[in-house]
């Protein structure tokens, strides 16, 4: 197939349709606003604690409270349309809020991962230039040692029972100093709370303020700036503007809003919000179809997630491979299955095909997957879901794939291209292998403060995905080979070169290479190959070094030494040697 060909059309099943009304709303401020109108008292975000205490926010009150604190950063902070907003908190009712909040004062919301080390927090925060900083009371000693080398304006701390009923917030806060939890946290750090409150107090004499601030907000605004490491491995971040995120939000309505019942459905978030993933799915998605979401703070252990499954009906969720392979690993979950869950979202990495079929034994519901990536909001392609005839459990039609048959990833995106181009720069026919590259209205405009990162991944227009696969005469997308260094662990991307760097820290180390092995409980395991020509390192020595830098899951859970690393001809270390010889050496459950 050439350029001037037709690339395959695909073909949707009813009701979907191939072109759809983008730019119902401006900005995401005005769809929260819109939408809260619409759901009022129904509850929008609740959470659900590991002992069971539950905390909840109503649309309306997420709609008012996220106006106070969206004057709050206006009036009382003083922060001009455009200033970067940093969130480090996990799944809890302050994210929501931050988020809506930042959006609607024409603010950029950037979330860091609330398992990151001091120096990642610190890059992040410097990188991005942001002037507040949002974070959980939990992670207060970390932030502090962040903020000393890469200082914010402003640092606001929250409790992971903000907002919660007066006597359960008490509880769980109390329960938490008891076990030394929040000890190291500043306590001059102004509360949630009472940045909520500030802005409630300042609207007052302002009531309009928030109403002009969203009108001034254009829909190419960045509305995230949300950190990737895209194929290179260095850490940057994708401008997703409010029109990407709404673009993708509409099409994700278009293909599953006729089979939610906002009335009866919730929606499990166990994926972190800071997460495009879940913070597409489960915050904007959810909103806007008026599905209540269901937040649980940590998924480990997995009985944390138990309180949630036994207290609500939960119709749907968000989940990487490795979760679904755990939970049904679980005693008390296959004993007890949620035969409410009618479908579940899967991303991050390909689900097995067993894990799938054992999903759908235990628990009844379907495993649906697709294909996306952070730069594009993130969702790429789809697999179309139909209700059957037969009714579940929960007197409700069961769901499965409109094409059951069909392999890959399913379908592009209403209104998004996908093309495949070969080695030659030509561009694939149908069937044959090539690097995906997208075009369409959720595709960002570009990486923060790089063009020449910019420049690099686009072609002609077109986003390169750094992905190999084909797609076949049905318009069907499948995905042959991930980036070619990336390593996912439990659904989280590790870029090998922010591990080599670390490990090359160490003075006794002269090189270090570090690829992925398949694992069978974390999908894959990162391996480092290390050349210490001294002898003075050992393995729990690089390890604990990795730990005090990079997050939990980014630490080696195997260190090799050699004399030498492999080269290729012009120099370069060669990976695909590496990997080789790792998943030579190493089993899935080798590790």
């Amino acid at each position: 197939m050439t350029e001037s060909g037709s690339r395959p059309v695909p073909s949707y099943p009813a009701p979907i349709r191939a072109s759809l009304p983008l730019g119902q709303f401006q900005s995401i401020g005005e769809m929260v606003k819109r939408r809260a109108a619409q759901y009022g008292d129904a509850p929008a975000f609740t959470v659900c604690l590991p002992n069971g205490i539950t905390g909840a926010l109503s649309f309306a009150e997420i709609d008012r409270m996220s106006d106070d604190l969206a004057t709050y950063f206006r009036t009382v902070l003083s922060l001009a349309r455009g200033e970067r907003v940093a969130a480090m908190l996990p799944n809890c009712l302050a994210y929501p809020l931050v988020a809506f909040g930042a959006f609607k004062a024409g603010l950029a919301l950037t979330g860091i991962n609330p398992l990151s080390a001091v120096d990642e927090i610190a890059f992040q925060l410097r990188d991005s230039g942001a002037s507040v900083l949002v974070t959980l009371d939990l992670f207060g000693a970390r932030v502090a040692r962040a903020i000393e080398v890469a200082p914010v304006r402003v640092v606001i701390r929250a409790s992971i029972a903000e907002f919660f009923a007066p006597l359960r917030g008490s509880i769980v806060r109390a329960s938490l100093r008891v076990a030394g939890r929040m000890r190291g946290c500043p306590r001059h750090w102004t509360t949630l709370a009472d940045a909520v409150r500030a802005g409630r107090k300042a609207r007052a004499s302002q009531p309009t303020l928030v109403e002009r601030s969203i009108a001034e907000v254009r829909p190419d605004d960045v509305a995230m700036l949300q950190y990737t490491g895209g194929t290179t491995g260095v850490p940057k971040a994708a401008m997703l503007t409010h029109h990407n995120l709404l673009s993708n939000t509409t099409q994700l309505v278009e293909i599953a809003g006729y089979y939610w019942d906002r009335r009866r459905d919730r929606m499990l978030t166990v994926l972190p919000l800071y997460h495009i993933f879940a913070f597409q799915i489960n915050c904007l998605t959810c909103f806007w179809l008026g599905c209540g979401t269901v937040l649980v703070p940590s998924p480990k252990p997995l009985s944390n997630l138990k309180p949630a499954f036994r207290k609500f009906r939960i119709s749907y969720a968000t989940a990487v491979n490795t979760l679904l392979k755990l939970l049904l690993k679980e005693p008390w979950f296959r004993d007890h299955p949620p035969r409410s869950v009618r479908l579940v979202y899967a991303g991050g990495a390909a689900v097995e095909a067993s894990v799938v079929r054992e999903w759908a034994e235990v628990v009844g519901g379907h495993v649906t997957q697709g294909y996306g990536l952070t730069e594009t909001s993130p969702c790429v392609t789809f697999d179309p879901i139909v209700e059957e005839d037969e009714l579940g459990s929960d007197g409700r039609p069961r769901v499965r794939p409109a094409y059951p048959d069909a392999d890959g990833l399913g379908l592009p995106m209403p209104m998004t291209e996908i093309r495949i181009v070969a080695e030659d720069g030509g561009i694939a026919g149908v069937g044959e292998a090539g690097e995906i590259e997208v075009r369409g209205p959720q595709v960002m405009p570009g990486y923060w403060n790089n063009p020449e990162e910019t420049a690099a991944v686009f072609h002609d227009g077109w986003l390169r995905t750094g992905d190999i696969g084909c797609v076949n005469a049905a318009g069907r997308v499948t995905m042959l080979d991930r980036k070619k260094d990336l390593i996912i662990v439990s659904g989280f991307n590790v870029f090998p070169s922010q591990i080599e760097d670390c490990i090359g820290g160490l003075t006794a180390i002269s090189e270090a290479a570090v690829v992925g092995v398949a694992d069978d409980i974390t999908g894959e395991s990162v391996v480092a190959f290390v050349v210490c020509p001294s002898g003075d390192a050992t393995e729990r020595e690089i390890r604990d070094h990795c730990r005090e830098h990079v997050a939990a899951y980014k630490v080696p859970k195997r260190v090799v030494f050699r004399t030498e690393l492999p080269k290729t001809v012009i120099g370069k270390v060669d990976r695909r040697a590496l990997r080789e010889e790792a998943r030579g050496r190493f089993t899935g459950g080798g590790l």
